[in-house]
């Protein structure tokens, strides 16, 4: 039972970049069918990350993707927060991005959660 916490944390913060997503895309500058798409291509990532990490597992151990995927994380979840706080301010006044710019937040999102499946099978 004790197992089933960590576990379930892992999920919950999993969900708030999964669910929140369409939202995060619109504040960034996507329009309503772009926030979607972006969606789909952070599902079809998570889905191509996991299939990677179930082929590297026995390579590279448990802990090493464990390890790397929490490491990855956490720089991820920074970098995002630091782009949007930078551009957005703690006022929340409505900016126009550039497309490079949203790009880059898009990718680290990406690469959020392509981490997500390494920690989860590490």
């Amino acid at each position: 039972m004790a197992i089933l916490v960590p576990i379930f944390q892992q999920l919950i913060g999993i969900n708030v970049i999964m669910f929140c997503a369409p939202i995060l895309f619109k504040i960034v500058g996507f329009d309503d069918q772009a926030s979607l798409m972006s969606v789909v291509i952070t599902s079809i990532v998570d889905m191509v990350a996991t299939f990677v990490s179930i082929a590297s597992v026995d390579k590279l151990g448990r802990r090493t993707l464990f390890l790397e995927g929490g490491v990855q994380m956490i720089i991820c979840q920074i970098i995002v927060g630091t782009l949007i706080r930078i551009k957005f301010g703690v006022t929340g006044a409505h900016i126009e991005l550039s497309k490079s710019y949203t790009g880059l937040v898009v990718a680290f999102i990406c690469i959020y959660v392509s981490a997500f499946a390494w920690l989860l099978l590490g």
